[in-house]
């Protein structure tokens, strides 16, 4: 069995999958690959959750930042990237998806500021 991935995602509960995130399967996760779909604005790829040193809080904060200031995005956290393209699915080992998902959204409202234009 694979190893479960995690996805952040920013606005809405739909992935580039056209699904709601609570449907999103390993074959959905596969098909990321076999499409090729690249980073871009909508979506960034990590294949690990680093959240330790202050350079790892800042490059999160930074992908967040910038789903927020656009159309919203995922950080799909689990897969290898190679050149912008998903290359392998890693999963997550050791984590605790219920702290994580926690720890990253405290990270969240604590260090971005919202403001309405």
């Amino acid at each position: 069995m694979l190893c479960p991935t995690l996805c952040v995602y920013l606005r809405s509960e739909i992935l580039v999958l056209d699904k709601p995130l609570s449907e999103i399967t390993e074959v959905d996760i596969k098909m990321l690959i076999s499409e090729k779909v690249s980073e871009g604005k909508r979506v960034e790829y990590k294949s690990a959750l680093f959240l330790n040193k202050p350079k790892e809080k800042q490059e999160f904060l930074a992908d967040i930042s910038s789903f927020a200031n656009a159309v919203g995005g995922f950080l799909i956290i689990g897969i290898v990237e190679k050149n912008g393209l998903p290359s392998d699915i890693k999963g997550l080992t050791g984590v605790d998806l219920d702290f994580d998902k926690q720890r990253m959204e405290n990270l969240i409202r604590t260090s971005v500021k919202l403001t309405c234009i």
